[in-house]
């Protein structure tokens, strides 16, 4: 599917979170250890 934005494209990152590709590895390690919901597929 063209046109979707994922985080497995490091160009992304920066735009949309203003973190590098390095601190938004860290920030979602962060929430996995403080329970964050699992990733899922589609739509709620």
């Amino acid at each position: 599917m063209s046109g979707v934005i994922t985080a497995s494209e490091p160009s992304w990152i920066g735009p949309f979170t203003g973190l590098s590709p390095r601190q938004f590895g860290k920030l979602i390690t962060a929430l996995r250890r403080e329970g964050a919901d699992p990733v899922r597929k589609g739509r709620p």
